[in-house]
């Protein structure tokens, strides 16, 4: 059995996926808390059950709670949602065995609804996730889509998607309102981008065939906490100590940094494997990352999406977008790599041989770990906020 509890959080769910490598069936086990304030866990997790679903034959979903009323508490988890509804196929159930489908239906209709209208609260963040293979009313979001067509005016979509905006940036109006908006166009493009490739990319297998099922989604987070709490988070990781050292920011007058986290992911078939589909599973994670740093490179791709623009821009725009100031991090197929943009600058017109990735576990630009295969993209990004106001 595999347990997602407070304890979880990026190391530990690379330990799950061995776990999840060696069984054709084995468990979920989920509890009500998450006490990890890990950059990227949200959709990490998210990446996880899809994987699962995938992975196993068998095996079901247990929540570890104590009377129907918890599941309220549960749903507040952000990657319950999206994770319950890609995997509703699969037996979901209580400690004790009983069928828990009925009295998710009614919280998987209330938390969908909350997302159609852009009404989550719950705090500075956000979870908006899309489903290709339910209908466009109850897969696709008004945030990103009308009439089932993706938002491709960017004046459009800054409309479309304005209200998580605010909702993500909630906790401080002075913040919102001031330090925000030198940055909001780059985070609007950001967002356009990467959900814009999820859906020229990430909605179909190597033979253009639908997948089903198949989830898309963005996650907005604001972490405010102390300077010293972020090194903390952090420690062990030589590259992302690099990235939160105390010269790199400067903080408010409590001490404290504020940085968003906007993360996009999908469960299709990754960078890897949409790039090279024969014998990808005989690719070394050197390669994969290889792979990685092509999709890098500008106009890399002359394909052509639903509507007929030309794909390949979306992550070099997003380099120049970061450029100095955030983190890029990227877990798909068998690696997982960041880039620092503040120690490692966008440069114009490079090769995918001059693009350094380094390894989110040893912090190497030329050594790769080869994880566990995971399915689809999570890509996250470190966004930092100025705060000059007080708290």
């Amino acid at each position: 059995m595999i347990k997602i509890d407070n304890k979880t959080n990026i190391q530990l769910l690379e330990l799950a996926y061995n776990e999840l490598s060696k069984h054709d069936s084995i468990d979920i086990n989920v509890s009500k808390g998450l006490s990890s304030t890990d950059f990227g866990l949200i959709p990490a997790l998210i990446q996880f059950f899809a994987s699962w679903y995938n992975k196993t034959k068998l095996g079901k979903i247990i929540f570890n709670l104590k009377s129907e009323k918890e599941l309220t508490e549960f749903y507040e988890l952000d990657y319950i949602f999206p994770s319950i509804v890609y995997c509703w196929s699969r037996e979901i159930v209580d400690a004790n065995g009983n069928d828990l489908k009925p009295q998710l239906k009614l919280h998987n209709q209330i938390r969908h609804d909350k997302m159609r209208r852009q009404i989550e609260g719950g705090g500075p963040k956000v979870m908006l996730s899309c489903f290709d293979h339910l209908s466009i009313k109850n897969g696709l979001l008004s945030a990103f889509y009308t009439d089932g067509i993706f938002i491709s005016n960017e004046m459009l979509f800054d409309y479309a998607i304005g209200k998580s905006i605010r909702q993500a940036t909630s906790l401080n109006f002075n913040l919102r309102n001031s330090n925000l908006a030198p940055i909001y166009d780059g985070i609007i493009a950001v967002i356009y981008e990467l959900m814009k490739n999820t859906d020229d990319w990430g909605r179909t297998d190597e033979f253009n065939k639908p997948l089903n099922p198949n989830a898309r989604g963005l996650f907005l987070k604001l972490h405010r906490r102390k300077r010293e709490s972020f090194s903390l988070s952090v420690e062990g990781n030589e590259g992302l100590k690099n990235y939160f050292s105390i010269e790199n920011f400067e903080a408010n007058t409590q001490d404290e940094l504020y940085f968003l986290e906007l993360s996009v992911y999908d469960t299709g078939i990754g960078f890897v494997r949409r790039n090279v589909s024969e014998n990808f599973k005989s690719l070394t994670s050197s390669n994969q990352v290889d792979i990685v740093r092509e999709c890098m490179v500008k106009n890399i791709t002359t394909a052509k999406g639903i509507e007929k623009e030309i794909k390949g821009q979306g992550l070099d725009r997003i380099m120049r977008i970061l450029d100095n100031k955030g983190l890029f991090w990227l877990r798909t197929q068998n690696v997982s790599v960041f880039r620092n943009l503040r120690e490692n600058r966008y440069k114009e017109d490079t090769t995918s041989n001059d693009i350094e990735l380094f390894d989110w576990f040893n912090n190497s630009s030329s050594s790769f770990s080869s994880l566990e295969s995971a399915l689809g993209s999570v890509i996250t990004l470190v966004y930092p906020i100025s705060n000059t106001t007080h708290a």
